[in-house]
């Protein structure tokens, strides 16, 4: 970078002069799984408005004939989105389509938008020439399938995450709980920074000993790092705020020990904590819990798929059983709402009636 610039190398890629393409229009230049060539009317500093915005799909230059395979100094930033991936619905569903039939991973039912948005951020990311490149690795290559399905599953997450959802959970929900042992299932854990969070708060309330904690997930890779329980360093400073402002009874910094770049979270926390892999979606619910946590994962399933798995929720909760969700996720207007009574409707936290009304799940 200089000044505020940034060098790249054009691809060298056949662009068609101005006069072939009509103004504005759209033209396929070489192999067009590969590459796409727009061409619009754009009046440059030197007064040359013969331009074109040429690239592989994965990014887009603005290209004045001649420049193509020189090295071209940008005023701004080269940015990469997957917005401008034209990823169609029939490309969307022939993935999904896909991905069941070789793996028995069934995404069909996920939200479209996300579905769509997260394709469309691993043929940006892994740099793929056009989305036919992107599908055959996909169908061929089962190393590539496991980052597809970590990309896919993968959701954001934090220790203490959303501060007064922890402060209530501590005050009003965990002492409720029980009779011993009280089993807690993390439905779609992800990395498991919440499975810690939910240890250390048991532990501050003297119940982690009487305490099973079941952190499953979808995703192997993301399993992996829940038993590790090593985060970076970078990401105390953060999580020690939320720790205190959730109610914490001393300081995030008892809980585990830096090792280089990294905070492993002690052992001990984790002595009663079962990991493993579980799908939502296909498998059968298991064991009858006191609390289900399964938080800001319903937003990336469409409703029919989030009716299904609510009815696995209170299948398999006891009567007086919790409920957890996210902060954008609620029971309300949903099938199984009637099973419930609210907690507090802000922190979308649900107790289960003695006496349930619902069916169990097909």
């Amino acid at each position: 970078m200089d000044g505020g610039r940034r060098q790249v190398q054009l691809p060298d890629l056949q662009i068609p002069s101005f006069s072939e393409v009509a103004d504005g229009g759209r033209q396929d230049a070489g192999n067009s799984t590969k590459t796409l060539v727009f061409v619009q009317r754009t009046k440059a500093k030197s007064g040359n408005t013969n331009c074109a915005l040429s690239a592989p799909l994965f990014a887009y230059f603005a290209v004045c004939p001649g420049k193509v395979g020189q090295t071209l100094t940008l005023q701004e930033p080269v940015m990469f989105s997957e917005e401008s991936i034209p990823l169609t619905d029939q490309q969307v569903h022939e993935v999904l389509v896909d991905v069941l039939a070789l793996h028995g991973y069934d995404f069909t039912n996920y939200s479209p938008p996300s579905i769509r948005r997260r394709i469309a951020r691993l043929i940006v990311n892994d740099r793929f020439d056009s989305f036919d490149a992107f599908h055959s690795r996909l169908r061929n290559d089962k190393e590539y399938f496991r980052r597809f399905l970590e990309q896919i599953t993968v959701s954001a997450t934090e220790m203490f995450r959303d501060t007064s959802f922890y402060r209530t959970l501590r005050e009003k929900v965990l002492p409720l709980l029980g009779p011993p042992p009280i089993r807690i299932w993390h439905a779609g854990c992800s990395t498991g920074e919440e499975v810690y969070s939910m240890a250390i708060i048991l532990e501050e309330l003297g119940l982690l000993n009487n305490t099973e904690l079941y952190a499953t997930d979808i995703n192997p890779a993301v399993l992996s790092s829940v038993k590790e329980g090593a985060y970076p360093l970078a990401n105390m400073k953060q999580y020690s705020d939320n720790y205190l402002q959730s109610g914490g009874a001393s300081t995030l910094r008892n809980y585990y020990n830096i090792e280089g770049d990294v905070a492993r979270f002690n052992p001990a926390l984790s002595r009663n904590m079962i990991v493993s892999r579980h799908n939502l979606v296909s498998d059968a619910p298991f064991r009858k819990w006191h609390l289900i946590m399964c938080r800001n994962v319903l937003i990336y399933f469409d409703r029919s798929l989030q009716e299904r798995v609510l009815k696995i929720f209170v299948e398999s909760l006891e009567p007086g059983g919790f409920l957890a969700l996210g902060s954008k996720e609620t029971i309300r207007f949903s099938g199984v709402e009637k099973d419930f009574r609210v907690i507090t409707r802000d922190e979308k936290i649900w107790r289960k009636a003695s006496i349930t009304n619902s069916k169990s799940p097909r």
